[in-house]
């Protein structure tokens, strides 16, 4: 069988423990050897093994694996993109893919602040005035401070699309909806926020697939905003979450996912 490692911290691992027991069996299916690696518990090797599937959002340990000729599912630059928003803004800006503006300094009031390596909507916020502001970064701790990032708010807010893409191709995309963008506007699904299958628009489908055609990631979620009537994209997420597509579809992510990684070692 080809060996791989499945590469998570303890704390993630206990969250995900049906996800990462899936990813093994289906491994099992596809001949593929997959073993669980703890990265704040023990060493990650680099060798004796052929692939990694790296889901602890570590930029550098992936690169570490690829200089030691290791595919790594997603690449270092996938996951460096995926966990720092500044990076992903500054990329993205680059090539002319849509996203909202966003700056390292504070923009006039209102916008969203958020740290540059958050997810799951944590530690996510908007700031209407001066007193917000200072009752939000006086609870941050000096040294964070320089890892925020503050965003232009989009004119719609409290409802994002997640795509999700394996491999390049588009698996299905969902939408996420606040339950009330008065008291919180954050839409993510692990914070309560109401989710449905979703039919892609013609431009939703289009910026979609120019962001995976750039990224040429293995499995990530693309999560596009409105502003001013057209979609952008508002983050990638690296070690995206299945619980939306388990709960609500009938697809099957950690399978296709497996498969695609058999197909490219």
């Amino acid at each position: 069988m080809v060996k791989g490692i499945l590469v998570y911290t303890s704390a993630d691992a206990e969250y995900n423990e049906w996800f990462i027991d899936h990813i093994i069996e289906e491994g099992r299916k596809c001949n593929l050897d997959i073993r669980l690696v703890l990265s704040d518990r023990e060493e990650v090797p680099d060798n004796d093994i052929d692939f990694a599937i790296v889901r602890n959002r570590d930029s550098k340990l992936c690169k570490r694996l690829e200089d030691s000729n290791i595919r790594c599912f997603n690449s270092s630059y996938v996951v460096n993109i995926g966990n720092d928003k500044w990076e992903m803004y500054k990329d993205f800006n680059a090539v002319g893919i849509p996203v909202m503006y966003t700056q390292k300094t504070k923009l006039p009031y209102p916008f969203v602040m958020k740290p540059v390596d958050g997810h799951g909507g944590e530690n996510v916020y908007l700031i209407k005035n001066a007193d917000e502001y200072e009752s939000v970064i006086s609870n941050i701790p000096d040294d964070r401070q320089g890892d925020l990032i503050y965003q232009v708010i989009a004119t719609e807010k409290g409802r994002d699309i997640r795509v999700y893409v394996v491999g390049g191709t588009i698996l299905t995309a969902m939408e996420r909806i606040a339950v009330d963008t008065e008291k919180d506007f954050r839409s993510n699904y692990s914070l309560n926020g109401n989710a449905k299958e979703h039919a892609l628009t013609d431009e939703e489908l289009k910026l979609a697939a120019k962001v995976a055609d750039h990224i040429k990631a293995d499995f990530v979620g693309i999560d596009l905003i409105y502003n001013n009537g057209k979609p952008v994209v508002n983050e990638i997420e690296d070690a995206v979450g299945t619980r939306m597509l388990y709960s609500l579809t009938d697809i099957d992510p950690v399978r296709e996912f497996v498969a695609h990684i058999a197909e490219h070692i």
